[in-house]
């Protein structure tokens, strides 16, 4: 559950910039998105341009799991930005934990359509 937790936290920091309690990213943390590699710093500026650009972020956890040193997620995404524009994502991730920091997260990114019925998770 510790993990989970942990996972979490950094969802909420990368989405929110809730600021995480401790440090629970390894140094040498990277994260690979849709096959881009971004180091732990690209990683820093990649959620401040997210947060910057989409005022408005909500989340939705479907499921999440954790086996050995690795937690799967599966969650949802909506943005809005600045010119009220919405985007819609499903974003599968595994984390890997060592030494109890998460050293990666391979994430699998797609934006969703205009579909109306993925709203079930976001009423407005």
């Amino acid at each position: 559950m510790e993990k989970i937790k942990r996972v979490i936290s950094i969802i909420d920091y990368a989405l929110k910039g809730i600021p995480l309690k401790e440090n629970i990213l390894a140094e040498d943390f990277f994260q690979v998105v849709n096959g881009r590699y971004l180091s732990l710093e690209k990683f820093h500026n990649e959620t401040l341009l997210l947060r910057k650009d989409n005022p408005i972020i909500e989340l939705k956890i479907l499921s999440m799991a954790v086996s050995g040193d690795c937690v799967h997620s599966h969650h949802l995404v909506v943005t809005v930005d600045s010119n009220d524009q919405r985007k819609r994502f499903e974003v599968f991730s595994r984390w890997d934990f060592s030494n109890g920091l998460v050293v990666s997260c391979i994430e699998s990114l797609r934006q969703m359509g205009d579909d109306e019925s993925i709203d079930i998770f976001f009423p407005e």
